[in-house]
């Protein structure tokens, strides 16, 4: 019995001594479950362009982010679209040039028409590679992005944004390019104006929408087809807002317009 005995206190000092070991070797390691770090996710998600096109809850839009030589060119959006602040001032919405893509197009065939009738210029579109910026309301990641489709252009940015129109899908992917229009000579078309102003302006108007006067006197430049409110209410949406967004987190710079 007495040898027994013994056997079992060799046993268990053995198993003692062994998890004491491997206890001190974690520790050491980093590795003990007490003491690990949750690891960060280095590798980006891998989507493919045709997984937002053929997307059952989103429409399909396509933005622009251009310059002729002045930072940011915008266009300001119809007086159909225009609303008011509570103290009874218009508010002009502006955004990227662009639109909703038409039966069968493809986002990058959509952006050369709406070029061309929206300022009458046709655009080469930049290539930034496959790591782009996908966004919504909340959230800005990296991810990488690849298409089987032939010679068709990756955006830079992919804005997934909610619609609150009624009889419209919950959301529309806004497919954001960056590119250089053919033309020297552009000019409103089928919007009122064109807005263009430098990276700082846009953040500052992000925060704080500014009336059209006071655009002006911060360096903002207006080509108006017609007469606007000076007290009218410049507001950034879609293409422009996601611009601000990505310039404020540093997910993209001033220069992707170069």
């Amino acid at each position: 019995m007495n040898l027994f005995i013994s056997k079992i206190h060799e046993i268990l000092d053995k198993i003692r001594t062994f998890v004491i070991r491997y206890i001190v070797k974690s520790e050491c390691s980093g590795e003990h479950i007490d003491n690990q770090k949750p690891k960060e996710d280095t590798e980006m998600k891998a989507y493919k362009l045709e997984q937002f096109l053929q997307d059952s809850q989103s429409d399909l839009g396509t933005g622009l982010l251009a310059t002729r030589g002045f930072g940011f060119c915008f266009t300001l959006k119809q007086p159909h679209r225009w609303g008011k602040t509570e103290e009874g001032f218009p508010t002009l919405p502006f955004g990227g040039i662009g639109g909703k893509l038409e039966q069968n197009e493809l986002p990058a065939a959509s952006l050369h028409r709406e070029a061309i009738e929206e300022v009458g210029s046709d655009v080469e579109i930049a290539e930034h590679g496959n790591e782009i910026i996908l966004m919504d309301s909340d959230s800005i990641q990296k991810i990488s992005l690849t298409t089987d489709l032939p010679n068709e252009s990756l955006p830079i940015i992919i804005f997934r944004s909610p619609r609150a129109e009624a009889g419209r899908k919950p959301f529309t992917n806004v497919l954001i390019y960056t590119g250089r229009f053919t033309s020297t000579e552009i000019r409103p078309i089928d919007d009122p104006a064109l807005i263009e102003l430098g990276a700082e302006l846009l953040l500052r108007l992000a925060e704080k929408p500014m009336s059209i006067k006071e655009f002006r006197q911060a360096g903002g430049k207006i080509t108006s087809r017609i007469e606007l409110p000076d007290d009218g209410i410049l507001k950034p949406i879609g293409t422009a807002i996601a611009a601000a967004r990505c310039l404020k987190t540093g997910a993209i710079t001033s220069q992707i317009l170069e």
